[in-house]
């Protein structure tokens, strides 16, 4: 497990925590346990920045699961996905170890060509 804490002007901000081997599914190398920016912070495109610097921080498989009805994480997700992989992602529902899940799948290895 590798914890992240997010500062935006010296103040915590918000965090992030990276889980691997054993805590996430086969054939995954990382999954996005947990992130979250207070809202003072949102919509300024600091969220964004944090979880690509996280992304590049650990180069493999990575999976980042939202709740299938949290409309807000869903659009947030695809959005910074996208941009980060250049559109070369997996999204689907699927069946998790929590259950039922938005799942965002991409590979950042180098030489993948994802990951700025």
């Amino acid at each position: 497990l590798w914890p992240y804490l997010i500062y935006v002007d010296n103040r915590p901000a918000g965090f992030g925590l990276v889980a691997s081997e054993p805590h996430v599914p086969q054939g995954v190398d990382f999954l996005l346990h947990e992130f979250f920016l207070a809202h003072t912070f949102r919509g300024q495109g600091l969220a964004q920045e944090a979880a690509e610097l996280i992304f590049r921080k650990h180069r493999g498989r990575w999976e980042i699961y939202a709740l299938p009805n949290h409309v807000r994480a869903i659009t947030f997700w695809r959005s910074a996905v996208n941009d980060y992989t250049a559109g070369r992602y997996e999204e689907r529902v699927g069946l998790t170890s929590f259950g039922d899940r938005w799942m965002f799948q991409f590979d950042n290895h180098y030489g993948s060509g994802v990951g700025k």
